[in-house]
């Protein structure tokens, strides 16, 4: 009934991406690189004001690039993330639709995919057996999860949502 989810590929930038940008960084005059390290907006105010305007328009125009890259890294992540919902959307489905079922066989046979993609640096085992218990606190089902693993756990609490407020309706 469920194939093996193939691991998604990395959504980290490029080497390549993140060399661009630090070095578009390091071509910053010094005072505004260490007051951007530093995140005091004051601070970069007053060394701002105080480059000549030549200086200004570089900063600026360092500061925008830096800000479409990122922008397009969102763009990138949002995009990822999608990408991995539709991807594991199969499995989502059969993990809410076999916690309202209570179905055992459906259960064992979705735990044998989660215990597959464990070895493949997934952690959604543990918080499958809880949902499966009865706990619905995404925060409580999240809490040692990266991004990625609480992005998956939501859908599946969302797809409950769904399940619980169509039958109760």
């Amino acid at each position: 009934m469920l194939e093996i989810l193939e691991q998604p590929s990395g959504t980290l930038p490029a080497r390549e991406e993140t060399q661009a940008e630090d070095k578009l960084l390091a071509s910053l005059p010094q005072a505004i690189y260490e007051v951007l390290a530093g995140g005091d907006t004051m601070a970069f105010r007053q060394a701002f004001e105080a480059l000549s305007p030549e200086e200004q328009r570089r900063v600026t125009a360092v500061l925008e690039a830096l800000q479409q890259r990122g922008e397009a890294a969102g763009e990138e992540q949002d995009s990822a993330d999608t990408s991995l919902l539709m991807q594991f959307e199969p499995l989502l489905q059969a993990i809410a639709a076999a916690s309202a079922s209570g179905d055992t066989a459906q259960r064992q046979e979705i735990e044998q995919v989660l215990t597959d993609l464990e070895a493949q640096g997934w952690h959604l085992k543990e918080s499958v057996e809880r949902l499966w218990s009865g706990e619905r606190d995404a925060e409580v089902l999240t809490e040692e999860l990266d991004e990625q693993d609480s992005a998956l756990i939501a859908r599946v609490l969302e797809l409950l949502d769904t399940q619980e407020s169509s039958s109760a309706g």
